[in-house]
């Protein structure tokens, strides 16, 4: 089955490990007139307070979240709790056909985190093998944007932050609550070599299909979407999409250095090994 088999709209879909930059890029995108946004498709039960960051109509999130369209469909077909190859095949293509069926627009953008592609896995899934869900769209021959941050010390400060300020995103005109956080070394050593062998696994995985790896650090110039940035995602999609410089959202840390507490310890931990250079930014503070 090739990815024709979708029809129209057809499917892009980001990944990333968190805090990588995708939720401002799908946001973003998702103001294109060719574009539809269905963000974080699975996200779990979340208050809320915490949805409304990811989106803005609670009725849309309800009716294309994953968890919500599953518990419905096993709730019709009770076989379907088994996680065999045809069901999971079965459940996928059902809840494809949902998000097509509520949007009119040419693309549409599912957001899938690194930590959340284990949802369509079948009874028995090899650790370094390719999850099933991943297996099923490269058999569509769908488009990938697989957007890597190179600083893997930034993105594990912006986690814990955005853990410690219970804000994960702030919209351009709000403003940003500011907290300086204590850094564990150790967790953020085996995070960031974490974050590292997972990128290192997904573009394996990837080789060959239609994927374009896009690096957070060039993502953004001057407070903007680069062009570069902007005109590589065109080429992959094949059109032009007139999507805004201007992110719908603003990032939550200038400075690494002005929010981390201990960072002569931080400094320290890391002269020396190789995820020094990761922390070059706080030299200069």
């Amino acid at each position: 089955m090739s990815s024709k088999a979708f029809g129209k709209p057809q499917p892009v879909i980001l990944l990333a490990y968190q805090r990588s930059g995708t939720t401002v890029l799908q946001r973003t995108m998702g103001t294109s007139p060719l574009v539809h946004n269905f963000g974080e498709v699975f996200l779990g039960p979340k208050p809320a307070h915490i949805v409304k960051e990811y989106y803005d109509d609670w009725n849309l999130y309800a009716e294309t979240n994953f968890f919500n369209f599953k518990e419905k469909a096993v709730a019709e077909n009770p076989a379907l709790v088994l996680p065999g190859p045809e069901n999971q095949e079965t459940l996928f293509n059902l809840f494809f056909d949902r998000l097509a069926e509520h949007t009119s627009k040419k693309y549409f953008i599912v957001d899938i985190k690194y930590h959340s592609w284990h949802h369509l896995n079948i009874f028995f899934q090899e650790i370094f093998h390719p999850p099933f869900l991943l297996r099923m769209l490269l058999e569509q021959e769908v488009k990938f944007i697989h957007l890597i941050r190179g600083n893997v010390f930034e993105q594990y400060v912006s986690w814990i932050y955005s853990k410690a300020t219970r804000k994960w995103h702030y919209k351009r005109k709000e403003t940003l609550r500011k907290q300086k956080i204590r850094i564990d070394v150790r967790d953020c050593e085996a995070r960031m070599q974490l974050s590292l062998d997972s990128t290192r696994m997904f573009e394996r995985w990837l080789s060959g299909a239609s994927c374009l790896n896009l690096y957070y650090e060039e993502l953004f110039e001057d407070g903007r979407f680069s062009p570069e940035a902007l005109s590589k995602i065109e080429g992959h999609i094949g059109e032009k999409l007139d999507i805004p410089d201007a992110p719908v959202l603003k990032k939550v840390i200038s400075d690494v250095g002005d929010v981390v507490e201990n960072l002569e310890e931080v400094l320290d931990h890391f002269r020396g090994t190789p995820y020094e250079k990761y922390t070059h930014s706080l030299c200069n503070q």
